[in-house]
């Protein structure tokens, strides 16, 4: 890969300058490319900031030429995703997603895709997060796995149990009170990444609760 180009899009990522990553995709025929490798990136800041980026470029190319243009990035990250691969892309889930919150013609058939890895290892905690995110758009697309979310309520990872109340919340099978009994107690802290901020934080997963009933 083009070591400039490498270069170029970590000081977008780093500066989180979605404008200039834009403007310069528009004449790069490899930035998609590009910001997909950033998503192996060591640095969990860069990985994630490099997932909010991809979102932001296949929201561009679908509004340019079409949400099937985008299809074959989505393909891509779900090829990542298999043993057959020989490369598995940890955080495909969250990269898809991020992909159909800007191209949410596609939510429907990608989106049940990714949830149908939910139990498999590494992507259970990664695909929680998918589905929670995607039920802020498209709630109606998980309704399958309403009883497999209130299963992960009890998870061990308080990441997954956290996920998991948003996405019954959005899906509106779960209460206010229901998160108000069962996990608004829990103490338990995960690390996750903000978009509203673009940094990563620590957060119980009664704080995150907090925010999603409110």
């Amino acid at each position: 890969m083009n070591f400039n180009r490498k270069e170029t899009v970590r000081r977008f990522l780093e500066m989180r300058d979605w404008e200039g990553l834009s403007d310069w995709a528009k004449t790069e025929r490899s930035a998609i490319r590009v910001v997909s490798a950033s998503l192996l990136s060591d640095d969990a800041l860069m990985s994630w900031r490099a997932t909010e980026a991809l979102g932001k470029l296949a929201g561009q190319k679908a509004r340019m030429n079409g949400a099937n243009s985008v299809r074959a990035i989505v393909r891509r990250l779900l090829w990542g995703m298999n043993d057959e691969s020989g490369s598995i892309i940890w955080n495909a889930p969250e990269a898809i997603a991020e992909i159909l919150v800007n191209v949410p013609e596609l939510t429907d058939k990608y989106g049940r895709i990714v949830a149908s890895f939910i139990d498999l290892e590494p992507f259970p905690r990664g695909v929680h997060w998918a589905i929670a995110r995607l039920s802020e758009i498209k709630s109606n697309v998980f309704s399958d796995m309403i009883a497999v979310l209130r299963v992960s309520l009890a998870s061990q990872d308080p990441a997954i149990r956290a996920f998991a109340a948003k996405a019954l919340v959005k899906m509106q099978v779960l209460s206010s009170d229901d998160i108000e009994r069962n996990l608004l107690r829990d103490e338990a802290e995960f690390q996750m990444y903000d978009m509203g901020i673009g940094e990563m934080i620590s957060i119980t997963v009664a704080a995150y609760c907090r925010r999603v009933i409110k």
